[in-house]
């Protein structure tokens, strides 16, 4: 399985690659637009939550994690780290390991400048286990429309961060940025466990990550035309 580190590489040589209005034809350092990309797809997740009509909330999970991927590539953040970071194996504000309830009434910050480094090699499945221990009962008791109105809250917060980041690239503003970073992917991550969806899994549907995006074939046949000769390497 996947590191949060390799789906974010692996997503960075994809876009690199990716031609002719494949979706992620990204060849710009500027962020604005994947901002907007994941503002726009999160209204997905919240209708579906607010509704109870599920049927394309696992597509729109999808969409607001790979905007996120994208979206710490450009802002050279690495979002392994970023959640290691905010969320070291404990809750970032009470410091439990398991069972947290201190959404709603944070105590002060905890933050440890020191990283766990096990926790990069957690995969995302893992990470989705873990944040499921720690805050998992405190998401079912709040319920999945308000812990979609958190990861609403998350994303303006994100954005506001980018904004003062690119106005002021420093190491404060980066970091400001990570952690938000970090606490967009933990709220799709709730919604997921909510909902019993595996996001690995569901990427890799999404994507066709064992198949050339052009060809459709397992190992891409068109050897002199195809920029993603090769595909099968990311399997």
């Amino acid at each position: 399985m996947r590191t949060i580190g390799q789906w974010q590489a692996m997503f960075h040589e994809l876009f690199a690659q990716a031609y002719g209005g494949y979706r992620c034809l990204v060849k710009t350092t500027n962020v604005s637009g994947f901002i907007e990309d994941l503002q726009i797809n999160y209204p997905r997740i919240d209708d579906s939550c607010f509704s109870g009509q599920l049927d394309g909330i696992e597509w729109a999970l999808v969409d607001c994690l790979v905007d996120l991927f994208v979206i710490c590539d450009r802002l050279d953040i690495e979002l392994d780290r970023s959640i290691a970071t905010k969320w070291p194996g404990a809750c970032f504000y009470y410091g439990k390991v398991k069972d947290c309830d201190c959404v709603g009434k944070h105590g002060r910050l905890m933050l440890d400048p020191s990283l766990r480094s096990d926790l990069l090699t957690k995969s995302l499945h893992d990470w989705q286990s873990m944040l499921g221990g720690l805050f998992g009962i405190s998401n079912r008791a709040q319920g999945l429309v308000k812990v979609s109105e958190h990861l609403g809250k998350e994303i303006t917060e994100l954005a506001e961060a980018v904004v003062l980041y690119v106005a002021s690239p420093n190491d404060a503003t980066k970091l400001a940025a990570s952690l938000e970073c970090a606490d967009v992917l933990a709220w799709l991550i709730a919604i997921a466990n909510l909902l019993s969806i595996d996001l690995s899994s569901a990427i890799s549907t999404a994507y066709r990550l064992d198949r050339c995006p052009s060809c459709e074939q397992e190992v891409c046949k068109d050897e002199a035309n195809c920029p993603l000769y090769g595909w099968s390497r990311f399997s």
